[in-house]
């Protein structure tokens, strides 16, 4: 690292590719980590509407549940480790079959 100043003032930092990969991987997993402290909410957030919209009941939510949460090891996987694969396949598999989920998240069609 080659740090940036002015006299005694530090201004900034020009980080080697390394130091810079090493440093999103960090940031990435703590990303991840902040992400599973709210998980179980989420997950009780999904299989509750299941539930009472959809009317799944215990053996269709614990099989949903397995699922799901496979699916998320992988992405999580995917966003730790770029190595992992194409992070946005579930999006693609998505628009695969004519649903455009970004449109949806952005509420121009529900």
């Amino acid at each position: 690292m080659h740090v940036k100043k002015i006299g005694s003032r530090i201004y900034g930092a020009t980080l080697t590719p390394s130091e810079k990969k090493a440093m999103e991987i960090e940031i990435r997993k703590q990303i991840s980590a902040s992400e599973r402290e709210h998980e179980l909410e989420v997950d009780s957030l999904i299989l509750r509407i299941l539930h009472d919209e959809f009317g799944f009941g215990t053996r269709r939510l614990k099989r949903f549940y397995r699922d799901y949460i496979l699916g998320m090891s992988e992405i999580a996987c995917r966003y730790e480790d770029p190595e992992c694969g194409e992070y946005n396949a579930n999006t693609v598999a998505l628009s695969d079959i004519g649903i455009d989920i970004e449109q949806w998240y952005r509420l121009e069609e529900l």
